[in-house]
């Protein structure tokens, strides 16, 4: 964690984090948080900490994460599956605090899931001793304080706050299965998540109990012989509330590339205009853009962003993003958006209490913001953006996560023109990649990326396209060329996720150059 000492988890084991299996068809009529409320807990736990001698700040934080998913894998090498391997019903719960303290400028946090007061008092103990081992941070300034800023009030689905959901996640994995047609596969997971938390500190921020929701269906299908993929696509659809989740869309989706038998094994290297679909749109923003936007990335050289160095008002020399820049095509505008009411992402407030504010990260090409927790825009002298999240290894806030820094729905501006309108515009021999997997920098602090084709793609020739078989080639390229030599922008949006599902990017189709295809690694 930026500006804190790594304290130890409190006890031994994570009882409250092991996966429990509901039967088909039951549902929950109790809250699934019933049993101490997060709010009671945050503001003992807080009150525990402040009474440890000789600390300054304290901060409690406690989450209660719940989530419900079903797999589907209905079919497998074209033969229709049942019983467990057809769909598999799980839910996990998981509630915890934190609690960090400050002494004399170090940091020290500690965390638990025994929640009982004696080891909320344990907890702070701890937090305390482990300040007492760090030296002082030469750049913390403070916890977050009280902001004069609103909060927005977002209503989240009670439907899944009650955890109610598992005959809904059923309905939706059987009308996903219903569209696919013997002799393809189709695998992937639909699940549901509530987000339940209370954060407090001695600097005035008091976030007695914040909600959110959120639901995604992420299904492939494939075409499969003798082991070997012959054809993939995927679909997805995410939404705050339960009742706009469509995983039959998802399917339709995923079985438009599926059903396609690939003429061409890979395309010929070389140089290409590449027409990247959503979600490869949207891998290259969740991978190359919004993590080197964050401003932990800036202070510490990792990102490839246009950085000067300069002194801050006590003299310590930093690394300062150099806003005003000409980062991309000048149609280009991508925007933090956190109060979408039906976007998956979207939040009232951040892990530090700090109110999320809508604002534009690169409008018409042009870099006007940054993504910060509390520790960087102290440091700098600016308020803090509302980005500051405690994201663990699966999707929801986790209580002993270290404050990471992300967005929450990032908004791309459509364009005017239609895919088949787009194809029409490349010129000589281009691309067209629906998805893109493994895409990451070749070096940090560097503007490279390498990725692959993990749906069937399509080469353009003279209008016409060729399917190309999935996971056929690699893709190398720079994203700062890849955002200013972009020729065309899609007029239709899609929400996509990559991955974990912690936030959402909404985009259209973009033609671009600047990417090379080679060979696959044997």
């Amino acid at each position: 964690m930026a500006g804190g000492g790594k304290g130890r988890k409190s006890g031994a084991g994570r009882a409250a984090g092991k996966p429990s299996r509901a039967p088909a068809g039951r549902k929950r009529t109790e809250r699934m948080d019933a049993g101490p409320s997060v709010e009671d807990v945050s503001e003992k736990l807080l009150r525990h900490a402040l009474a440890q001698k000789g600390v300054d700040e304290a901060e409690a934080y406690v989450s209660r994460n719940v989530m419900t998913l079903a797999r589907i894998e209905t079919l497998r090498f074209g033969k229709r599956q049942i019983g467990p391997n057809g769909q598999q019903l799980a839910t996990l719960t998981n509630m915890e605090a934190c609690v960090r303290v400050v002494v004399k400028g170090a940091v020290g946090t500690a965390a638990t899931v025994y929640l009982d007061p004696e080891s909320l008092r344990s907890t702070a103990v701890d937090a305390r001793k482990v300040a007492g081992m760090m030296g002082p941070d030469p750049n913390f300034r403070s916890l977050a304080k009280h902001s004069k800023a609103g909060y927005v009030k977002l209503p989240a689905d009670n439907t899944i706050l009650a955890g109610n959901v598992e005959d809904a996640l059923l309905k939706q994995v059987e009308a996903a299965s219903s569209c696919f047609p013997v002799g393809l596969d189709l695998a992937g997971t639909i699940m549901a998540v509530s987000e339940v938390f209370s954060v407090r500190n001695s600097c005035g921020m008091n976030v007695e109990r914040g909600e959110d929701t959120l639901c995604v269906a992420q299904l492939t299908g494939e075409k499969v012989d003798g082991g070997e993929v012959l054809s993939s696509g995927m679909g997805w659809s995410a939404s705050r509330w339960l009742r706009k989740l469509d995983a039959q869309a998802a399917a339709r989706k995923a079985l438009e590339l599926a059903t396609l038998t690939p003429k061409l094994k890979s395309a010929p290297e070389g140089d290409y205009d590449v027409i990247l679909g959503p979600y490869s749109v949207a891998d290259i923003i969740d991978n190359l853009v919004a993590p080197q936007i964050g401003m932990s990335a800036i202070y510490s050289g990792t990102s490839w962003l246009p950085a000067e160095r300069k002194d801050n008002e006590k003299g310590t020399t930093l690394r300062y993003p150099k806003l005003g820049e000409q980062l991309a095509d000048e149609r280009i505008t991508i925007r933090e958006e956190p109060h979408m009411r039906d976007g998956m992402g979207s939040k009232t407030s951040d892990d530090e209490g700090v109110p999320t504010q809508p604002r534009n990260l690169l409008e018409n090409g042009v870099w006007k913001g940054v993504l910060s927790n509390s520790y960087y825009a102290h440091l700098y002298g600016f308020e803090p953006t509302g980005n500051a999240f405690r994201y663990g290894a699966r999707p929801g806030r986790i209580a002993s996560a270290p404050i990471g820094i992300a967005p929450t729905n990032l908004v791309m501006t459509p364009g005017d023109m239609t895919l088949e309108e787009i194809v029409k515009e490349c010129r000589g021999k281009a691309l067209y990649v629906p998805r893109t997997w493994y895409t990451y920098p070749t070096r940090y602090g560097a503007s490279g990326f390498s990725s692959s084709n993990r749906s069937t793609a399509f080469l353009i020739e003279n209008g016409e396209m060729t399917p190309l078989a999935p996971n056929a080639f690699k893709l190398r390229g720079d994203v700062s060329r890849v955002l200013k030599e972009v020729k065309c922008i899609g007029k239709e949006t899609v929400s996509a996720t990559t991955w974990s599902a912690s936030f959402c990017s909404i985009v259209p189709h973009v033609l671009t150059s600047g990417i090379r295809v080679e060979k696959p690694a044997e």
